[in-house]
């Protein structure tokens, strides 16, 4: 028997957040490209999309969780290892795959695309991860520009410049 081999959802889900951040991609584009050369039934279009979409979306927030469980700094690791994190916490936490299968298949992309090393390195995580008791509402006693950037995962200028038309942290989270 042969070693488990990513799901194509998840690789294709990878592929696009890999070119999204590295390669300045638009994902509404470059998507629905790579799922039509795909052979995926519909429900596993529609998980594709879910992965990526979802993982795109917060990734600040998904950046945040991370760097609480890793060794050095979020943004000192490997592009590669940041978004294959960020892949598998979208699913521990924020969809309904149960956190041993959202783990177990990251880390089958995480061989595939980077190696047994950097694998074990995700799976090391994604583990710390899905044990831990997800709390956010720390996130609520950081300053409020820095909460909301994190909270609903936009970049911190665009929170400063609602803020700045609006002068009402309640109007702008409303916005978010």
């Amino acid at each position: 028997m042969g070693k488990p081999r990513p799901t194509q959802s998840r690789m294709i889900a990878f592929d696009l957040i890999s070119q999204v951040n590295r390669n300045g991609a638009y994902a509404n584009i470059r998507l629905p490209e790579l799922l039509n050369k795909s052979k995926l039934e519909e429900k596993d279009k529609n998980l594709t999309t879910e992965l990526s979409y979802g993982t795109l979306r917060m990734q600040g927030l998904y950046d945040y969780i991370a760097s609480k469980y890793t060794d050095r700094p979020f943004a000192e690791l490997d592009p590669i290892i940041q978004d294959l994190l960020r892949l598998g916490i979208h699913q521990i936490h924020f969809m309904r795959i149960p956190s041993h299968a959202a783990v177990s298949e990251t880390v089958e992309v995480a061989r595939a695309v980077a190696g047994e090393s950097k694998a074990s390195y995700v799976n090391a995580i994604l583990r710390k991860i899905s044990a831990a008791n997800l709390d956010l509402h720390e996130i609520d006693n950081l300053p409020t520009p820095e909460g909301l950037s994190l909270k609903y995962s936009h970049p911190i200028w665009i929170v400063n410049a609602f803020y700045d038309q609006l002068k009402d942290w309640h109007e702008v989270e409303l916005l978010l």
